[in-house]
């Protein structure tokens, strides 16, 4: 069987990209059993369809008009709502039962099988679509990580990113001496280790930080965390879009949130679920649902404001998506804050309880 590039980065490619999200959702699944792992995954799937977007949109040229691949946005941004409305049947109730995230894991596969059959369906579809030409399948982009830019887009090292060299110099020397370079498979053992390792330091930091601040974990995870794994696919589709790329940049944004949800959340609750005796699982998940139907409103209008402007990206979109990252930013807050309603138990007094 041949498989086109873009399946390759929709599925391996993707898979290597989302480690820190799969690592945070193990953590918070088996050792501190909350909805961090969750929230973190949807605060980083609003950053990659907000704030890649708008920022690549700056990079371009004022008299670039050339239009986003229709197909490949179409599918990804398509499938990340299936995606979504998933997660909420998913998280309906404060119980995830025990069939529910097989059926997420379920529909990550008929999506890759889907991808599989990609080169059929879209040559169906152009065949009922007179706007979309033949020449578009020889030219469809890439996912995500599979096609960058080589050396010679690159700019050369800044005083800012030497800055960034010098402070992340002791970070770089342990990497250095615990990843052996020589042994392949010891080497992505060791980097396996050392992402499980950061992944559960910066869970119990952003809990540690949000319980002194008073702030719901779910709100950390939600905003900061979410912030963060977001930065990876932030800087590749930067680097996709220097090139002129835009349609990729924009499929790398939609394309992983589609694995972080559906095979992220759903394989640890489906593991934690098959070694435990339990039918289901508990978890606070009442503003996670509000969040996912915001995101999907979200989504319905990114795609519509990209239509409106005949799916060409430039700086006025660019900062309406930016205002709607921040429009998203606030009232999730005010959702965890439970402003509108109560979706999170008041913190507990940990003084108190070791006084007592």
């Amino acid at each position: 069987m041949t498989v086109t590039s873009d399946v390759i980065g929709a599925t391996i490619m993707a898979a290597a990209a989302a480690t820190p999200e799969l690592a945070i959702s193990l953590v918070s699944t088996f050792w501190i059993e909350g909805e961090v792992g969750a929230e973190a995954i949807v605060g980083s799937a609003t950053f990659n369809c907000l704030i890649i977007p708008g920022v690549c949109a700056f990079l371009t040229k004022s008299h670039n008009e050339k239009p986003i691949d229709i197909w490949p946005l179409t599918r990804d941004a398509l499938m990340f709502c299936i995606s979504l409305a998933c997660l909420i049947f998913c998280v309906h109730g404060e119980y995830v039962h025990w069939y529910k995230p097989f059926i997420m894991v379920i529909v990550y596969f008929a999506y890759v099988i889907g991808l599989l059959l990609e080169k059929y369906l879209r040559r169906k579809t152009m065949m009922l679509y007179y706007w979309i030409n033949e020449e578009e399948e020889k030219n469809s982009p890439h996912i995500s990580l599979s096609r960058l830019p080589g050396k010679s887009s690159i700019e050369k090292e800044t005083l800012l990113t030497q800055l960034c060299s010098l402070l992340f110099w002791p970070v770089t020397i342990i990497l250095y001496i615990t990843i052996p370079r020589k042994y392949p498979s010891l080497a992505i053992f060791m980097s396996l280790t050392w992402i499980a390792v950061v992944s559960y330091i910066a869970t119990w930091m952003i809990i540690y930080i949000g319980y002194n601040l008073n702030i719901p974990d779910s709100l950390m995870a939600l905003t900061v965390l979410g912030f963060g794994l977001g930065i990876p696919e932030l800087l590749s589709s930067i680097c996709a879009a220097k090139t002129g790329k835009y349609t990729m940049a924009l499929c790398n944004a939609f394309g992983a949130n589609t694995f972080n949800i559906l095979l992220c959340l759903g394989l640890p609750w489906s593991i934690k679920l098959l070694i435990s005796n339990n039918q289901s699982i508990w978890v606070n998940t009442e503003g996670l649902a509000y969040n996912c139907a915001l995101i999907l409103v979200i989504v319905t209008v990114i795609y519509a404001s990209l239509a409106l402007n005949e799916f060409v990206l430039d700086k006025k979109i660019g900062c309406f998506f930016l205002v709607l990252y921040s429009i998203f930013v606030v009232l999730s807050t005010l959702i965890e804050m439970n402003v509108f309603y109560p979706v999170n138990l008041p913190l507990c007094n940990i003084k108190d309880y070791y006084y007592d």
